[in-house]
């Protein structure tokens, strides 16, 4: 069964609700939002994962 690198988050980051991984190991995220009446996603983040670290923008991100 094939999975997804799309995922809803069970905590909002930056008030996202989805997250999709990418990249080598996976180690990018892009933290978005969807408007399904406009029709619209917007990206609120991208970030690095590096271990058991998110870093956004130069920050750690606690999770």
């Amino acid at each position: 069964m094939a999975t997804s690198n799309r995922q809803p988050l069970k905590r909002p980051v930056l008030g996202s609700e989805w997250k999709v991984r990418f990249g080598p190991g996976n180690r990018f995220r892009v933290f978005y939002r969807v408007d399904e009446r406009e029709g619209s996603v917007t990206i609120l983040a991208i970030g690095e994962k590096r271990g058991n670290v998110l870093w956004i923008g130069g920050e750690e991100i606690v999770s």
